[in-house]
């Protein structure tokens, strides 16, 4: 390949009327295939159809499908399928927990370190969070003990975000995470999740 190829081309009229063509030609050949689905709206294709379904307000995951449309799908493939469901861009869980409701096994694979947190820390929360563990997390809610906290935890960071925080913040995060050592794994899990740490 010559250096010449390796540019990318401009965008001519002539490659735009291509394009046009290819695309009308690939839609007749398809329409036959296609289904409008007027159930398939905006809201429910996007991750505005969990604003109200309990776990999805954690964090706003703008990547996520909505639970509804992944419910939508495996119901439209209910009875015709066997084995496992695998979402190989698990975001933070909508498929693996769509999946699991309907009794469906699922795995997921996630790179981003927001998803690797939430995931386990929703499973945790649906699944093994007892009465105690509540009152620990409540405790947390109404008497802050971070605050009172001598633990100190440091946190790194890179060169682009030194400074990026007043020192009394950076004291409190800390104190957070040295208070936050004192917990069971459940609640260290799921506290690093709300404190984004």
């Amino acid at each position: 390949m010559t250096p010449e190829n390796d540019k990318p081309q401009s965008e001519s009229p002539e490659l735009r009327e291509k394009i046009v063509a290819l695309d009308a030609e690939l839609t007749e050949d398809f329409k036959a295939q296609f289904v409008v689905s007027p159930f398939l709206s905006r809201k429910i294709v996007s991750f505005q159809g969990n604003k109200d379904k309990p776990a999805y307000g954690w964090y706003k995951y703008k990547e996520a499908f909505s639970a509804g449309l992944v419910e939508y799908f495996l119901c439209s493939y209910a009875g015709r399928m066997s084995g496992k469901v695998l979402d190989p861009f698990a975001g933070i869980g909508t498929t693996l927990f769509a999946a699991s409701a309907q009794g469906i096994s699922a795995d997921g694979i996630e790179l981003l370190p927001i998803g690797q947190e939430i995931i386990p820390a929703r499973l945790l929360a649906e699944r093994e969070v007892a009465p105690d563990d509540i009152a620990k997390l409540e405790r947390w809610i109404t008497d802050l003990p971070w605050k009172a906290s001598s633990e100190r935890v440091p946190f790194s960071s890179i060169r682009i975000t030194e400074n990026a925080y007043p020192q009394e913040t950076v004291a409190a995060i800390e104190r957070y995470r040295g208070a936050l050592q004192q917990e069971n794994s459940k609640i260290q899990t799921i506290l690093r999740l709300i404190s984004g740490h």
